[in-house]
């Protein structure tokens, strides 16, 4: 029997067997774990364009199913999003005070009054944030340049997108 043919029969097999041919793999899976994990990495490895892709259209067309499975594995989760975020706060370097300080007194200076620097109106410093012209996620620092005011919907709003995105 050819290949093309093989694979036409154990097309139809599993419509027919869907119950049975799942129920199968399950065991398969199960007792070859580390063969399947190693198999499934070396893959990812030698195709990431093809797996990016086809990550990124899984992603889209469930976005709610992804988005129930991180709310029920958030405690498995966090420790990694808590290691990445300190990584990336650590690449930044340090925000003091003084720069915080800097950063609202050009923000006066430019405008006369606190302002928000994405939807340019009039903010309170309790209603404030400081905001990543270039996101810390995507390179961006705490250089004095990169910062900026925004009020803290807008900025939770705008995430980690570059401020022209955002309008």
């Amino acid at each position: 029997m050819d290949k093309a043919k093989y694979n036409e029969y154990m097309r139809l097999y599993y419509h027919r067997n869907k119950e049975k041919a799942k129920a199968l793999m399950k065991q398969y899976y199960t007792t070859h774990v580390q063969e399947y994990v190693s198999r499934a990495k070396k893959w990812r490895e030698g195709n990431k364009e093809k797996y990016l892709q086809c990550k990124k259209k899984w992603y889209n067309n469930n976005k709610e199913k992804h988005g129930l499975w991180r709310k029920e594995n958030w405690e498995r989760l966090k420790p990694i999003y808590c290691f990445y975020a300190q990584k990336r706060r650590t690449l930044a370097g340090n925000l003091s005070m003084l720069k915080i300080k800097k950063v609202y007194d050009k923000n006066i200076k430019k405008y006369g009054v606190l302002t928000c620097e994405l939807c340019k109106k009039e903010s309170v410093i309790t209603n404030s944030s400081i905001d990543h012209k270039k996101p810390i996620s995507k390179g961006g620092t705490h250089h004095l340049n990169n910062l900026q005011i925004a009020h803290r919907i807008c900025n939770a709003k705008k995430t980690n997108s570059y401020p022209y995105k955002f309008i």
